[in-house]
């Protein structure tokens, strides 16, 4: 019953949301992506999953609220008419840096993501990183290790560029297709070295919410063009979700189909009844600060059972992320905190590319944690924040280029 209700608050937001907005914005997708999830808990509870079985009422409530405090600076985002990009020559040689760095990483890896392909013994792959408890092997020298750094950090720079191009009046097929692939076919090789599905999902729908964020600036023609574009590139990324599920969990009694279902409800079941429901002590920094263990002194490893959680996964959506640390006041108030913090850069009368590095970070990060956030995330927003005042210097201090 509880699961049901909880599908009502978010088809009552979201139809809401839409009479008022009346197209979709990025707080609708985001919304919508929520509202999935919470439509297939019922599938998940329906199954015989001992940990799923007792969902409650009040745990749902509680993600709900965060959940739509967290979003809430995203409700009336649109930045037609509100972006100033000043592009300049240091600009384009960070985009230049990032093209580069990113095709010599999907050079030096697609060797061994042919040799993956050919194999497909994705099962193989998956479980032998949940044996050996590291995330896998994805560089084989430091010089690829600085490239994948040097692309993940630029990452959501590269992006926004990628789109602001499509914007223009005169476009540079060219760039915008280097930028696409250094986006796409850096996710895909890495996801092939860890038989990650959730790598390439994400991907895709980063693709879309970026795309809803400039689609009311971009041109009828080109969307017509993107959008078959995007149909030949998205049509092998899902075979390979599919084979790679297949591969992974198609001997098990729910077969794939069943599998990628309980993947997209798993994750507020989860937090309803393994995390919330459970959790009686908490691990006051050690799971989104792991990354800094060494700088503050203190071992990221706890033992989740001791603490209460009776659901191991980090499938427990962002909010789950904090409350393992924080406990449900301290992850409450700092969502509050971090809404008022968002709703800075929303409201903006001028929306420049570095505040555009925030909002898309941010959201993208609401995004992937419909499902899942990882350890030591503290360290990607750091980097995001090194990025955002990067690309600020570089405006106040650079020339605009006058020419198209």
């Amino acid at each position: 019953m509880a699961d049901y209700f909880n599908l009502i608050l978010y088809l009552v937001a979201l139809i809401h949301a839409y009479r008022r907005a009346k197209t979709i914005n990025v707080y609708i997708f985001l919304l919508s992506a929520y509202t999935i999830t919470a439509f297939f808990i019922s599938y998940i509870t329906a199954t015989e999953t001992p940990e799923f079985s007792n969902t409650t009422f009040f745990p749902y409530i509680y993600l709900f609220a965060c959940i739509m405090i967290s979003l809430k600076p995203f409700q009336s985002l649109n930045i037609a008419e509100r972006i100033d990009v000043n592009e300049t020559w240091l600009l384009k040689t960070l985009m230049y840096i990032y093209i580069i760095s990113s095709f010599i990483s999907i050079y030096l890896t697609i060797p061994k993501t042919i040799e993956l392909i050919q194999e497909g013994g994705w099962n193989m792959i998956r479980q032998a990183i949940y044996d050996d408890g590291v995330a896998g092997q994805l560089y084989s020298s430091i010089f690829e290790k600085l490239c994948k750094n040097i692309s993940v950090f630029l990452a959501p720079f590269g992006i926004l560029m990628c789109f602001y191009y499509l914007t223009k009046e005169h476009k540079n097929l060219k760039i915008i297709t280097l930028l696409f692939v250094s986006w796409i076919g850096f996710d895909f090789v890495n996801a092939t070295l860890l038989a990650s599905r959730g790598i390439v999902l994400f991907s895709m729908l980063r693709v879309a919410l970026i795309f809803i964020l400039f689609k009311n600036i971009i041109s009828s023609n080109v969307k017509k063009v993107l959008f078959g574009a995007l149909v030949l590139v998205f049509i092998p990324l899902f075979a390979y979700i599919i084979i790679v599920s297949m591969s992974r969990f198609g001997e098990t009694s729910d077969g794939t189909g069943g599998t990628i279902l309980r993947y997209v409800g798993h994750s507020m079941a989860a937090f309803n009844q393994g995390i919330m429901g459970t959790m009686h002590s908490y691990a006051y920094g050690r799971y989104f600060f792991s990354s800094f263990s060494n700088v503050f002194s203190f071992d990221p490893i706890y033992d989740s059972l001791k603490l209460g959680c009776t659901h191991g996964s980090s499938f427990m959506t962002f909010v789950g992320s904090f409350y393992i640390d924080f406990g449900p006041f301290f992850t409450f108030l700092f969502l509050i905190f971090l809404s008022f913090f968002l709703g800075n850069f929303t409201r903006k009368k001028k929306i420049k590319l570095s505040d555009l590095i925030i909002i898309i970070y941010f959201a993208s990060f609401f995004l992937e944690g419909v499902f899942v956030i990882g350890r030591g995330q503290a360290f990607a927003w750091l980097m995001t924040g090194i990025l955002y005042y990067l690309i600020r210097f570089i405006e106040k201090t650079s020339k605009k280029i006058t020419n198209d």
